[in-house]
């Protein structure tokens, strides 16, 4: 069994005053409190396992005026040591560790306070855990010899009630806070590695798409629960790219391990719109097999810039790249401002009415591979002096596609020389008046 030993200053100390047990645990009235850092010592060697910077705390119950003199930690003091045991046999059967607090003071811890000497209010004491150590277990010996849980706990602190009184010990520490045998406490160590876990830890899923908003899957690790065994910390998980997961054991786990999981862009759907990364038009998605993404131009952004160009492959605000095959319904329909157009070496189709009732619009050059024109398409923009066709593919140019283009003038439309034949009777076909002239480039 067990040797208990005590440290009882006067005759006079009472269990706690002012505060009171209950099933919930000790509860205080709100009092004076100081936080100041602690260190932990080896009992065995003297030597510094941890110096915890604020890692202690010390409640007054509400009737007494006192704090910690923390003014007197010179040559790295602490108003507070703790010893360390491993092993102890001061500490019941089946624990680890044992705790045994002193003070600055020998058992003293310096206060600044009104009260007098021999005056014993009780208090509430929060200290750290050791790493590897579980709160959960954590037990504080009473008045009378007796172990009893800590009041609450966190994976890193225990608080837990004390007893205590006040006594002038020197005039290097003034008036003191004597500690008593309520301050001991006694651990178990954590008994789980949770790194030997991983392998069964599951994600919810490892392949995410971009939302613009953290991702946090869920982590199941078996017969174990989150929060009770272990705690989940994300990085990296807002952005496209690999994100990763942190798990961390508390309680009877200790030790930590890291999963990975991918955040994609989003596949944008075909039929969805999205603007280019410089937001200089809008287009539509066509295709996107196998991640091979064609679009139409659907409007500029700028309805009042002059000079358009038809990109032939567009990086839209996604960061996706796309083939722009094509000239959308109406794209420029009634744009007062447009005088100049020029069309992408991968546009196909110029769609109805793209170009209709451009007012302004003098300049057309189509790209390489069209091979139609819709109808209507560039219907009634007659100021259009000169239309340069650089495809050899067009097979198609829909009706009345050159119905008063270039006014009762007509237009010039230039094309390949092997075509002037063929695209002349495709040009009379699409409405162009008797002005209009077809010649080689």
């Amino acid at each position: 069994m067990r040797k208990m030993k005590k440290f009882v200053a006067v005759s006079t100390m009472i269990a706690l005053a002012m505060g009171v047990f209950t099933t919930g645990g000790f509860e205080a009235k709100a009092g004076t409190s100081s936080t100041f850092t602690i260190n932990y010592i080896n009992n065995n060697d003297g030597s510094l396992l941890k110096s915890y910077t604020d890692g202690a705390t010390l409640v007054f119950d509400g009737d007494t005026e006192a704090t910690v003199n923390t003014s007197l930690t010179e040559d790295d003091h602490t108003p507070l040591y703790i010893f360390v045991e491993y092993d102890s046999n001061q500490a019941e059967d089946g624990y680890d560790m044992f705790l045994s607090p002193h003070g600055q003071a020998g058992m003293g811890i310096p206060v600044i306070t009104t009260a007098a000497a021999q005056d014993d209010p009780g208090a509430v004491l929060t200290i750290p855990v050791p790493d590897g150590y579980n709160a959960k277990s954590a037990k504080y010996e009473d008045e009378n010899g007796d172990w009893k849980a800590v009041s609450s706990y966190t994976n890193t602190s225990i608080t837990y009630p004390v007893t205590g009184y006040f006594y002038e010990h020197s005039e290097e520490y003034g008036m003191v806070y004597g500690i008593t045998n309520t301050w001991y406490v006694e651990l178990k160590k954590s008994a789980i590695d949770i790194a030997t876990l991983k392998d069964q830890a599951k994600l919810a899923d490892t392949e995410y798409t971009y939302t613009g908003q953290p991702i946090e899957p869920e982590v199941t690790i078996p017969n174990l629960k989150k929060d009770e065994d272990y705690t989940v910390e994300y990085s990296k998980n807002t952005d496209i790219g690999t994100a990763t997961v942190t798990v961390t054991g508390i309680y009877n786990c200790y030790g930590s391990f890291t999963l990975e999981f991918n955040i994609y862009k989003p596949i944008l759907a075909e039929g969805a719109e999205a603007k280019d990364s410089t937001g200089t038009a809008t287009y539509q998605v066509i295709s996107n097999a196998d991640n091979n993404f064609t679009v139409k131009y659907v409007a500029p952004a700028n309805a009042d810039e002059k000079k358009i160009t038809v990109p032939d492959t567009v990086t839209l605000e996604d960061g996706t790249e796309a083939k722009v095959t094509e000239i959308a319904d109406n794209a420029f329909k009634g744009n007062k401002k447009v005088t100049n157009v020029s069309t992408g070496n991968n546009v196909e189709n110029i769609g109805a009415g793209a170009f209709q009732d451009c007012s302004n619009l003098k300049n057309i050059t189509i790209g390489a591979n069209v091979k139609t024109i819709g109808k209507n398409a560039l219907r009634n923009c007659k100021k259009a002096k000169v239309i340069t066709v650089k495809s050899k593919k067009l097979t198609k140019i829909g009706k009345n596609a050159l119905k008063n283009a270039g006014g009762k003038s007509g237009v010039t439309i230039k094309v390949p020389k092997a075509k002037v034949k063929a695209y002349t009777k495709l040009v009379k076909k699409a409405g162009a008046s008797k002005a209009t002239k077809v010649k080689k480039k």
